[in-house]
């Protein structure tokens, strides 16, 4: 029996195995590295296979216009933000659907067949991950992605929560993980409560720090010391490929000298010392230094005497000194600790997904946690007459949520009422509408006419898998609606394409 654990990110991605009576270890890549590269590069055979990870990076010149990176971001997206080179001639915007099953198919496709070489057990079942901060509409296209690709989802599980399996917390212990990744960047106050019970107090995040930043700082750095005008146009994703190697060069030493082609074809020359790198990606640091305390915050809101016993780092941004340094800094009494940033999340999915195997779909973790990062609210009318956003469910609160009663609501009509919730990330409880988007919607038609302003009795629950059961009670009559914390649908044209690369795939590669 075999599990893996799937870390998609933003600049690399991971996978780990768990077997039953064996260490949790992370497998090699093609390049017999712990992590591959999330880059795709299109338009390589008039078959259309793509080239993926390490190939396609090395394939990158500051010209490339067929190599799609950073789309990780863009999953809750239809199509990219940019267009990419699909064949001769032909340039569309891609589906981020599209990009992720690629990188799953790669991940555990060469898994399966170094694992089916070497006669050990191969596997389709995976638990996947995802930010803390990661929306609902990202976190069921990721999932389909993968399901896209082949695997046999088990859980979707958030990143933070992940690495905390994987650092095995002691029992009692409280740990603050923090997990920087290239795109995202997640705090998570994790308790281990008894032997498989791990509750999330807190989370915290930005969806748009990452080290793609530093990579966007190094670039305008360079342009600065080399007498160039910098503009965001300089900012291309083979230019922030190419230069995350300089910048990993660069954290590794004290400085370092390298060349660099500008947008005209000229060649350049410049030496960037550490110091002044970390001078100048300051404000980032604080920025992902601030997220931590707001957790930390957050998560004493309960509890004010509530110890944090140690900092684990995750992702692997992490890896600059300038991190750690200011870590230690901002919590000069919690020991920090960088085991293993850039397979820790990979870890503990797969720690979690053999114990769902072994249990049979219930995990011997009891992991009471906030899997869902984001607040929903319904719209109503304020007694000043004003639309209001009124959340019913709040960021942090727990999966599993007991029966609630809102208060009593009163329709503008006679007949119906429209029931709109909307996903949010306000930790407020209730804000203005300004035109959101609804994330579920239900017309709620009773069977006799109502006077208008007749009472409405709204109340919900939450269960284990994230469905919302909402009960309105209008003139003794009950109407039940249900929505689960998933949103929206693939079109028919993107799974056709995906599954159109993933044949291709198959075919080139030779996957088990």
């Amino acid at each position: 029996m075999a599990v893996y654990g799937i870390d998609f990110g933003t600049c690399y991605s991971c996978l780990a195995v768990a077997e039953e009576g064996k260490e949790i270890k992370v497998l090699p890549t093609r390049d017999n590295r712990g992590t591959l590269p999330s880059v795709v590069e299109f338009r390589l055979k008039k078959d259309g296979t793509p080239r993926v990870c390490d190939a396609a990076k090395r394939s990158i010149t500051p010209t490339s216009r067929n190599v799609a990176a950073f789309l990780k971001s863009e999953m809750d997206q239809e199509a990219s933000t940019l267009e990419y080179e699909v064949s001769q001639g032909e340039r569309r915007h891609i589906s981020p659907v599209e990009f992720a099953a690629c990188i799953y198919r790669e991940l555990y496709g060469y898994a399966n067949t170094q694992r089916s070489n070497n006669q050990e057990t191969t596997s389709r079942q995976a638990v996947i991950t995802v930010p803390a901060v990661c929306s609902e509409l990202q976190r069921e296209k990721t999932k389909a992605a993968a399901e896209a690709a082949g695997l046999e989802v088990l859980k979707i599980i958030n990143e933070p929560t992940a690495a905390a399996i994987s650092y095995n917390i002691g029992v009692g212990e409280t740990i603050l993980v923090f997990d920087l990744g290239g795109g995202t960047h997640d705090v998570s106050i994790v308790q281990r409560r008894s032997e498989n019970d791990y509750q999330v107090l807190a989370s915290e995040g930005n969806p748009h720090l990452g080290g793609k930043l530093w990579d966007e700082k190094l670039v305008e750095l360079t342009w600065q010391k080399a007498g160039l005008a910098f503009t965001p146009d300089v900012l291309s994703h083979p230019r922030l490929i190419e230069f995350e190697s300089h910048k990993i060069n660069l954290c590794q030493g004290d400085d370092v000298t390298f060349a660099f082609m500008d947008d005209t074809g000229i060649q350049h020359q410049v030496t960037i010392d550490l110091e002044l790198f970390e001078d100048f990606t300051q404000q980032l640091v604080e920025k992902a230094i601030d997220v931590a305390t707001r957790a930390v915050a957050k998560a004493k809101e309960h509890n004010s005497s509530l110890k944090i016993d140690r900092i684990c780092m995750a992702g692997g941004t992490c890896h600059m000194n300038a991190i750690k340094r200011a870590l230690t800094q901002a919590f000069p009494l919690t020991p920090v600790a960088l085991t293993n940033p850039d397979g820790a999340i990979a870890s503990g999915a797969a720690q979690l997904g053999l114990s769902l195997v072994q249990q049979g779909g219930n995990s011997q973790y009891d992991l009471r946690i906030t899997e869902r990062g984001h607040a929903y609210g319904i719209k109503v009318v304020n007694s000043q007459g004003q639309c209001e956003i009124e959340n019913f469910i709040m960021r942090n609160d727990p999966l599993v949520i007991q029966s609630r009663t809102l208060r009593r609501y009163k329709p503008t009509t006679s007949n119906s009422w429209n029931l709109a919730v909307f996903e949010n990330n306000i930790d407020l409880p209730a804000f203005a509408f300004k035109g959101q988007k609804p994330f579920f919607s239900a017309d709620l038609t009773f069977d006799r006419t109502l006077l208008v302003s007749t009472p409405l009795d709204v109340s919900f629950q939450r269960d284990a898998n994230g469905l919302v059961h909402i009960t309105v009670m209008a003139n003794g009559k009950k109407y039940n609606y249900d929505f689960a914390t998933t949103a929206g649908s693939i079109s028919d044209e993107i799974l056709q394409r995906v599954q159109h690369l993933i044949q291709q795939m198959n075919a080139t590669y030779e996957y088990v």
